[in-house]
């Protein structure tokens, strides 16, 4: 079935996760829509990435998301971008 994201939701759609990465092992998951990074408002995935990168290494930041219909909290570590994935 084609996945359905309701038109008046902003934020960022989890595309794809590393499945051993601490977004997986967090709970995050394809499909869930990121709101909000530690309080901070999400509108686009380069905004998501923008405010991830300012989040200090070896904290835990509370991403707010909304799947299947329902906001929930999800608690992920943060941790150094792997060097393959940066630009």
């Amino acid at each position: 079935s084609a996945l359905q994201i309701d038109a008046k939701v902003d934020g960022a759609l989890v595309s794809a996760l590393m499945p051993e990465g601490p977004a997986a092992g967090a709970g995050l998951r394809v499909g869930d829509v990121i709101t909000s990074v530690d309080g901070t408002a999400v509108h686009t995935s380069r905004e998501l990435l923008n405010l991830v990168a300012r989040l200090r290494v070896g904290a835990s930041s509370p991403f707010e998301i909304l799947r299947d219909g329902q906001r929930q909290t999800v608690n992920v570590p943060i941790v150094e971008r792997p060097e393959e994935l940066t630009e």
